[in-house]
């Protein structure tokens, strides 16, 4: 038996007016997985399950990848809520592998510790400020003067996604609402292509982060092809992609 989406008719309705707003940014996202994909499969099956916490944040980053793109799925079918939910776990799973191997006897405590007694005492914002101060391999230098991952990943990303983690009702009211005819959306909702673009920036980020994870831990020999790919992404993210704020 095929099993359906009770939402199938409007999820695929939006997702042809996804891609047409966004065709040139969806492919070359879908481009980009392809080199977070290659870069699993350059390391998979050469790191020990004892060897840690290489095993560690090669598990977390391969789950990134069904995690992002099973964000990417429901962002092209109308959802925001969701995929944003999905993004949150991800980011957690970002910062932790970049403490992790910056600070190895951190993935032992994360393990023999509580969830919430670890981030008791290791909130997630101070876990990046420590990686700013004290980091040997994410450290950006150019930023010595400035908590760069710390607003990169917390501000910009982590602490915007958990706005969608918790039931906000005035977030919930948006997302469900409909001004123009009075009523609420049971399915998805076709947001406006700034929202669009926004959440699917995320999806860029999110990704090119797990790749440079990937890349600073097991340093997998690069293609040119994979080179240019996220170069191209990064500079749609800065320009296709780039956020513009509203005065007032």
């Amino acid at each position: 038996m095929k099993f359906f989406s009770y939402f199938e008719n409007i999820e695929s309705e939006n997702s042809d007016e996804i891609n047409k707003k966004l065709s040139t940014e969806i492919s070359h996202f879908l481009l980009l997985l392809g080199v977070l994909d290659s870069y699993l499969n350059k390391v998979n099956g050469k790191i020990r399950n004892d060897q840690f916490p290489e095993h560690t944040i090669l598990n977390f980053s391969a789950q990134n990848l069904q995690l992002i793109n099973n964000a990417f799925i429901l962002f092209t079918q109308g959802y925001l809520r969701s995929p944003a939910i999905l993004l949150r776990t991800v980011s957690e799973q970002l910062i932790l592998s970049m403490f992790f191997k910056e600070f190895p006897n951190k993935e032992q405590e994360y393990k023999n510790t509580s969830y919430r007694d670890f981030f008791k005492e290791n909130r997630i914002e101070k876990i990046l400020s420590k990686i700013d101060r004290e980091g040997k391999i994410f450290k950006v230098k150019k930023f010595t003067k400035y908590n760069y991952w710390n607003k990169a990943i917390y501000k910009n990303f982590f602490e915007e996604l958990s706005y969608f983690v918790h039931s906000n009702p005035n977030i919930i009211n948006n997302l469900m609402y409909d001004e123009t005819n009075g009523k609420y959306h049971k399915g998805p909702k076709l947001q406006d292509k700034d929202i669009l673009k926004a959440l699917l920036r995320k999806l860029f980020e999110s990704t090119l982060y797990t790749i440079l994870i990937l890349d600073k831990t097991f340093e997998p020999n690069q293609t040119k092809e994979e080179i240019e790919r996220i170069i191209k992404a990064t500079k749609i993210i800065n320009t296709n992609l780039k956020l513009q704020y509203k005065n007032g």
